[in-house]
């Protein structure tokens, strides 16, 4: 068998299916058994781009699991039923507010890194809801400043709750990385991040 005749698309549709199934592809079981030993910029590329493949999928099911039913929205509804209808972004703002009461628009803005037409349809939701007040800025009373309500800092204290046990499961799960590990993942989400920040469609 000729490794030059395998082509990119073959090999990274099986990896694909390696993925779905977690059982082992009869091509990826001739490549580790008769060409482990080659180290051709190809073989490298070929690698590279089923990783490449594999990290996009997982990344976009990642996205995918935060949607209007998920099971974190689900379980602060179950608290309280005012988190009803609220988006992550909904519990985000109302969390900073529980921390930084009495911010500008301007602050929430560039703390989440929202447009300010679609922080403002957001925050609009919540005043309307009673989760969030308004007053004007006592330097300029063309801006407002926000705050939570009593029943805000109830769903925010919720939130925060989730998140606490969030991040303790999730801890749990990076201890079982090193150092170094530790370092690459920061590294990669910092950029996603970034990248995901400034993307463009054409």
């Amino acid at each position: 068998m000729n490794l030059d005749l395998v082509s990119t698309e073959t090999i990274v549709i099986n990896s694909w299916y390696n993925f779905q199934t977690k059982k082992p592809t009869f091509l990826f079981e001739i490549i580790k058994n008769r060409f482990s030993i080659l180290k051709t910029p190809f073989t490298k590329g070929v690698r590279q781009l089923a990783i490449f493949q594999e990290i996009l999928q997982k990344y976009n099911h990642l996205l995918a699991l935060d949607d209007d039913d998920d099971q974190e929205k689900a379980w602060i509804r179950a608290k309280d039923d005012n988190a009803r209808n609220l988006s992550t972004s909904h519990f985000l703002i109302l969390s900073y507010l529980l921390a930084q009461p009495n911010v500008s628009a301007k602050q929430i803005s560039n703390e989440f890194s929202i447009l300010p037409g679609t922080l403002s349809k957001r925050l609009a939701l919540l005043v309307k809801r009673g989760l969030v007040i308004t007053q004007a800025d006592l330097k300029d009373a063309r801006y407002k400043r926000y705050s939570l309500t009593k029943s805000g800092t109830q769903v925010a204290s919720f939130h925060e709750e989730l998140l606490r046990q969030k991040n303790a499961q999730l801890t749990k799960a990076l201890r079982l990385f090193d150092q170094n590990e530790l370092q690459t993942i920061a590294r990669f989400l910092t950029m996603v991040t970034k990248a995901e920040e400034n993307m463009h469609y054409k």
